[in-house]
């Protein structure tokens, strides 16, 4: 029988590849991480031990890196042939990318966190509501703090509505709505010249942006219009989606606009940035075009 692996990946080894010097999932890649730096080999990046691990009824025990493995390889394949042909397919040739944008949007733990967080407040809200209603049908006047349920409680609560898989609803019931949202954007891929800066990733590589300032308080979200979806490919490819249309930039991508994108990432990323070279530019307002280990060793924030 075949070991189940423990490591599971949010951010798949194959995707992390496409940005260590050669392309290879045994070349190593930098990583970022509160100020310092280090090599490491994708295998050993962007994981967290039984992360997709659930326990099904009547089944026992299992995960979903077998699903999520199909899922990267067809996407891996589209992202190779985009390198190999310099263009982005159209049509159904496109699903297998998607598909992959959907997962890597739903999969990784912002996502996952975000919603247990909102769960977690729908569920100590409505436990406080009832024991509320509970108080009173005895003629009791409970207190704010009488009412207040424990982590324990909502915890408990949480598993019975949702079910003792509740961290993976994001992914096992999110994906499908992101994929439906995807397909109504128009694609196109930027690109970088050959010895121009690099692209960085992160372990949360896909960032959804306003286009234009806004009011708004609200996020921008999969289903927004006016949104700008973008994610690295790779280290020289830039996937980015609109609703109204697909943007076309100068080729290769002017040094600002890779930096702009580093940077972004950056401010957005979890806790890891991971990028071909030690060095690599971002964009700040005041000072321009700059590198990461320059301004590191400036102390500047």
């Amino acid at each position: 029988m075949t070991p189940r692996p423990k490591k599971h990946h949010y951010v798949p080894k194959s995707y992390l590849a496409g940005f260590t010097p050669s392309g290879g999932v045994e070349d190593s890649l930098w990583v970022h991480r509160e100020g310092k730096s280090r090599k490491s080999k994708p295998e050993a990046c962007a994981f967290e031990r039984e992360y997709y691990s659930r326990t099904e009824a009547g089944t026992g025990y299992s995960d979903l890196e077998s699903r999520l493995g199909v899922i990267e390889g067809a996407g891996m394949n589209v992202i190779k042939g985009i390198v190999a042909g310099g263009r982005l397919p159209g049509g159904e040739e496109l699903d297998p990318l998607l598909d992959f944008v959907a997962i890597m949007s739903t999969r990784g733990p912002n996502t996952r966190e975000r919603f247990d967080e909102f769960v977690s407040e729908v569920s100590r809200k409505y436990l406080i509501i009832a024991k509320h209603c509970e108080s009173w049908n005895k003629g009791e006047h409970p207190g704010h703090d009488s009412t207040s349920p424990s982590a324990e409680e909502i915890d408990e609560f949480k598993k019975s509505e949702l079910g003792p898989d509740h961290k993976l609803l994001p992914f096992l019931d999110g994906v499908e709505v992101v994929k439906k949202c995807l397909v109504g954007r128009q694609w196109a891929v930027w690109r970088t010249a050959e010895t121009a800066a690099r692209l960085i990733t992160t372990d949360n590589p896909v960032i959804i942006d306003w286009m234009f300032p806004t009011d708004t308080r609200d996020l921008p979200g999969h289903a927004h219009r006016h949104t700008m979806l973008s994610m690295p490919l790779t280290k020289r490819l830039l996937l980015v989606g609109c609703h109204e249309a697909a943007m076309d930039v100068q080729e290769p991508m002017p040094i600002e606009i890779v930096a702009c994108q580093n940077g972004l990432r950056l401010v957005r990323a979890r806790h890891e940035a991971f990028s071909c070279e030690a060095d690599f530019p971002i964009l700040l307002p005041e000072k321009g075009v700059v590198g990461i280990q320059s301004l590191a060793a400036t102390g500047a924030e």
